[in-house]
């Protein structure tokens, strides 16, 4: 194992002025209404309301949708092709969350959590299985095949796991002797498995000792990071070479990348309208390595833009 300190970095293009940012002194980026942020797909509807982007297929040919209407308290699940511009009802009730929705790469089926269940449904039918199930509220965060997912849950420990959606065949990955795991992704390749958690001290949770891993899948040694400001959330994005840094506070969204091969943190994006997908968390990839969101709006219109990470 090699234990790394990583020190503030704030990395960007020549033609960009770096700005002080009121409440979130160590991102530098353009603070613009909509930053260098790209507006690639808008729609309009009738139906859905309080919209916001969830999921994008690999292709970046299908969109996850989900929506809440205040009035009837429904929330939504939709599967939208932005080329047709017509979404697709997957789903809608007042008890469901559908919690952090994945599609799946055949684009037929998306996993969600729900409660102490982690569920599939398929976007033609709209009829959910319960694929597995945990009182420790299981958390699923992409697929690895279009049958195949990877899902975090805490056992006896932190258990990282793959699930066969129609077999329902469990398969651990690694147990994290962790106090909490946040976020689990496997780089596209299946080489490197990204693991952001904390440890506990005694009875009082000490934010320092917060961590990031990147384990080897072949051999599960890994090299740990601890940085002194901002920590990477995931996924990676789609060459592996970067996790994702997504940071909302102060009213403003921030999202940037780990470079896996310097170690650096590197900020690219900071906008005081422009909510991505609030809070900005868990950022959303595009085929040709961009970072997608939607606007943070409580009326039925849909803004999708786009981020240049280069």
């Amino acid at each position: 194992m090699r234990n790394v300190v990583l020190k503030a970095a704030a990395v960007l293009a020549a033609s960009v002025v770096a700005v002080f940012i009121v409440g979130c002194d160590d991102v530098t980026g353009p603070a613009t209404e909509f930053g260098n942020a790209v507006l690639i797909y808008e729609l309009v509807s009738d139906d859905m309301y309080n919209i916001r982007l969830a999921d994008a297929s690999l292709d970046g040919d299908g969109y996850i949708l989900r929506t809440y209407n205040a009035e009837t308290k429904e929330r939504g699940l939709w599967y939208l092709e932005p080329a047709d511009g017509e979404p697709i009802l997957i789903g809608e009730d007042t008890m469901s969350w559908w919690g952090s929705p994945k599609l799946s790469p055949d684009k037929e089926n998306v996993v969600y959590q729900e409660g102490s269940g982690i569920y599939v449904v398929l976007v033609a039918s709209g009829e959910p299985r319960l694929i597995y199930w945990h009182g420790l509220d299981p958390t699923a965060t992409q697929w690895i095949d279009n049958e195949t997912v990877l899902i975090y849950v805490g056992e006896e420990y932190w258990e990282i796991k793959t699930v066969n959606v129609n077999t329902l065949e469990t398969n651990t990955l690694l147990s994290v002797d962790t106090s909490t795991v946040d976020y689990v992704y496997l780089s596209p390749d299946g080489k490197y498995l990204f693991v952001k958690g904390g440890i506990q001290e005694g009875d009082e949770f000490n934010p320092l000792r917060n961590f990031f891993r990147i384990y080897d899948t072949e051999t599960w040694e890994y090299d740990e990071y601890r940085p002194e400001n901002y920590y990477p959330s995931g996924p990676w994005s789609p060459d592996g070479t970067k996790i994702a840094i997504g940071v909302t506070n102060s009213q403003r969204t921030h999202l940037g990348y780990f470079d896996v091969a310097t170690s650096e943190q590197i900020m690219v994006f900071s906008s005081y309208k422009l909510l991505f997908n609030y809070p900005a968390y868990l950022v959303i990839w595009s085929p040709d390595g961009k970072m997608l969101g939607s606007e943070d709006r409580d009326d039925n219109i849909l803004r999708v833009f786009a981020v240049d990470v280069e």
